[in-house]
């Protein structure tokens, strides 16, 4: 993955941030409802709403600006856009260090050691009693009547 460079991120065409929006928009959305669920017991029933509506109408109110600004005016968004994907990007670049590291460290480096140990092939010289380490290669038409 290439780190892009911000002047590339705002430079984005407006469907890209039209597209975020309405992404970004109905993650908030369906994140509010899971939440409000999740508090009221795991049970959506009207009570609920009426009792404590202030976390799910704040939820629904944020949901509700990103979808309108995303909509209607993708200018308005593109800040959010740009520090969304920036902040991606940083992201993404740590988690890679750190997972191709763990491969590198806990995969490669203990084979090799391994390798190393018990297996005498790094160490070992060429075979002087051989003429040649060349195979010999079967001929062609023996491929075709094997039987």
């Amino acid at each position: 993955m290439d780190f892009r460079h911000p002047k590339e991120i705002w430079k984005d065409p407006r469907q890209a941030v039209v597209d975020f929006g309405r992404i970004f928009g109905m993650g908030v959305f369906v994140i509010g409802g899971v939440l409000q669920w999740h508090k009221s017991d795991w049970s959506l029933s009207l009570e609920t709403f009426i009792n404590e509506p202030k976390s799910l109408i704040l939820w629904w109110m944020v949901a509700g600006v990103v979808l309108t600004l995303s909509t209607l005016t993708s200018w308005l968004m593109r800040p959010v856009y740009f520090l969304w994907m920036l902040l991606g990007q940083s992201i993404g670049w740590v988690v890679q260090k750190i997972i191709l590291g763990a491969i590198f460290y806990l995969l490669f480096t203990p084979v090799g050691l391994l390798y190393r140990r018990w297996c005498n092939v790094i160490t070992k010289g060429p075979d002087k009693k051989l003429d040649s380490y060349w195979e010999t290669k079967e001929i062609v038409k023996n491929y075709y009547r094997q039987y």
